[in-house]
């Protein structure tokens, strides 16, 4: 039964990003970057369990990069250069977490991902993903002015042609 309900689960995830603006597909891995460090700092405050702590950094770093890896430093070479810098840190912060199992590093990285969270959810209350998918339905096309996909290949979520991975993938559903 447990199987059910995750196949379930999986195929409502699958329609909510089908149906997502762009900036709702980051607003969903900022959620999840979050989730997975609160787990991880829960895994080894309470719990002592140094996999789970891992585990959900090592996700948490692979939504990282595939942020970092959609940037479109062409467009806006500054923003998008100081982005690419932040989510680098980020990662020096987690690999820095992961090393010493100590959670300032998590906290930190929380609180900052909150913050660039909460500003993409502002971005959509104010219509701007609206605004892009419109462009991309009218343009026939997933170039947009803030960050860089591909057109559908294997995966239609593909987030960038360099990360190799999918939104899907990286929100760790299974299709």
């Amino acid at each position: 039964m447990p199987e059910v309900n995750e196949q379930v689960r999986n195929k409502y995830l699958l329609q909510q990003i089908e149906n997502a603006t762009p900036i709702q597909r980051i607003v969903m891995l900022f959620d999840a970057a979050i989730r997975f460090l609160n787990e991880a700092r829960e895994g080894i405050t309470k719990r002592k369990d140094k996999v789970v702590f891992c585990e959900r950094i090592l996700r948490t770093k692979d939504i990282i990069r595939e942020l970092r890896n959609s940037l479109n430093l062409d467009i806006e070479p500054t923003i998008g250069g100081n982005m690419y810098r932040l989510y680098t840190y980020f990662l020096k912060r987690l690999n820095d977490a992961n090393r010493t199992k100590k959670t300032d590093d998590i906290d930190f990285v929380v609180k900052q991902m909150t913050v660039l969270n909460n500003a993409w959810k502002e971005a959509d209350r104010q219509g701007l993903g609206r605004d892009i998918k419109r462009y991309e339905e009218r343009m026939g096309t997933d170039d947009v002015n803030i960050i860089r996909r591909v057109k559908p290949t294997a995966s239609p979520f593909a987030m960038n042609q360099q990360s190799g991975g999918s939104l899907l993938e990286t929100l760790n559903v299974r299709v």
